[in-house]
């Protein structure tokens, strides 16, 4: 078979070929902060899915935080799963963010940054280009609070 993403103009593809185009594929994603990263807490969960096809990457997040949970301090960054490219605004990263409050059952909407820290994504609340998703915003985070991505960009 040849390697995913190698096909060249006169490769022979076989069904095997055509198959592992769009696999998905797991990762454990990191959530951290720009000050001092944040404790997940007993009992977390943090997964993470992605698909790649040709030099696009598709990726699904979920982070639920556990007992005992710490929101660290500043801007929050999840961890992807391949480099993006960053070249030229190659890095632009689009596609939707859930937060949701269990405290006080309200989900928030936000946005993934372009990736200026390289193998991490950045996240700003919806509607704004300047607030971004911190230990303390849109909620200080707390067990059994959740963290949804459903992103895409372009690969290094």
């Amino acid at each position: 078979m040849t390697a995913l993403g190698d096909f060249t103009a006169g490769d022979v593809l076989t069904a095997a070929d055509m198959n592992a185009i769009g696999t998905w594929s797991t990762y454990t994603p990191s959530l951290t902060a720009s000050i001092t990263n944040p404790s997940l807490g007993t009992g977390f969960s943090a997964s993470g899915h992605y698909a790649q096809i040709q030099d696009i990457v598709h990726v699904m997040v979920f982070i639920v935080f556990g007992s005992g949970a710490s929101a660290g301090n500043g801007d929050y960054r999840v961890s992807l799963p391949i480099t993006p490219d960053t070249t030229n605004n190659a890095g632009s990263i689009n596609g939707t963010i859930w937060l949701y409050d269990s405290s006080s059952a309200i989900g928030y909407g936000g946005i993934p940054s372009d990736a200026n820290v390289a193998g991490y994504v950045t996240m700003y609340l919806e509607g704004t280009s300047t607030i971004t998703v911190r230990h303390n915003n849109p909620f200080t985070w707390t067990a059994s609070d959740q963290l949804r991505l459903f992103i895409r960009y372009k690969a290094a």
